[in-house]
């Protein structure tokens, strides 16, 4: 479904389950700084968050997730299949994924910085 005035970013949602040797602090903060090294330089990327569950009902499911940001469609497809991504799923996430779910959402920033609508 497409809004007419509503995207002006397109965010790409990974919900990430660890293995469990890598289910635990060391493996997340491993995840996020491999993900902090590799992904913001790859075409389209303006943006990359990392988080951890929050409470406990998020944690039954989900050991990390990573918001992207990107300007368009074709620019998550141009990040999905490059090179890079491709050796950062094969070489490092494959083999310490038990399961990942990836979502893209259009999006619209509804406050300033400041908190002003």
């Amino acid at each position: 479904m497409a809004f007419d005035t509503f995207a002006d970013m397109f965010d790409r949602f990974v919900f990430v389950k660890l293995k469990d040797q890598w289910a635990n602090d060391d493996g997340v903060a491993e995840f996020v700084a491999e993900s902090r090294r590799v992904l913001p330089s790859l075409p389209g990327v303006v943006r990359v968050r990392a988080g951890r569950p929050a409470d406990a009902h998020a944690g039954k499911g989900w050991d990390a997730c990573l918001v992207l940001g990107f300007e368009s469609l074709e620019a998550i497809e141009t990040y999905r299949v490059h090179p890079k991504h491709q050796a950062f799923l094969d070489d490092f996430l494959g083999p310490r994924v038990e399961a990942k779910r990836v979502w893209n959402f259009e999006s619209e920033e509804l406050s300033d910085p400041a908190g002003q609508p």
